[in-house]
């Protein structure tokens, strides 16, 4: 059962990245196994449902859909963009089976933030979006206000081809 407290989750690659998976060859390659994002969280209950969230309210997934390729939408309701349903539901796809999720809670005393930024400088997981990332090169690219235009569609898993 997932805690019902403030805490930070981590979020590790446990099957095959997507394909295609934009990533330059000179960054440290990502390997199943690999810790790949640490986030916080004011009601870890709400980050389990993680994969299930739009994509405009989640950064590990916008920067999933970047890295993946898919097209943005805007939402008039939301300062980040999304993804259309058939994306969403190939993401989520993914997401479901080839991504583990670890959760802690906060201890009394301690302050969210100061606990997530710890872990960030600890183990630099690649796809958190700033400067204490293995690859913090990487940031101007995700941080861009969409994501590139495929010609290409959304393959769940390596294996599949």
């Amino acid at each position: 059962m997932t805690p019902r407290k403030a805490g930070v989750y981590k979020w590790f690659l446990t099957g095959d990245l997507p394909v295609p998976f934009y990533w330059p060859d000179h960054f440290t390659p990502i390997v199943r196994d690999d810790l790949i994002y640490i986030g916080r969280a004011n009601s870890l209950p709400t980050r389990a449902k993680h994969h299930k969230l739009q994509t405009s309210k989640s950064s590990l997934r916008r920067t999933l859909a970047s890295l993946i390729g898919l097209p943005a939408l805007w939402e008039r309701s939301s300062a980040h963009p999304g993804i259309d349903a058939g994306h969403h539901a190939l993401l989520t796809t993914w997401m479901t089976g080839n991504l583990a999720m670890s959760f802690s809670e906060i201890r009394a005393g301690e302050k969210l933030t100061d606990v997530e930024a710890t872990l960030r400088n600890q183990f630099k997981a690649p796809l958190n979006k700033d400067n204490k990332t293995r690859n913090s090169a990487m940031r101007p690219r995700l941080a861009r206000t969409g994501y590139p235009q495929p010609d290409h569609a959304l393959r769940c898993c390596a294996h599949d081809e």
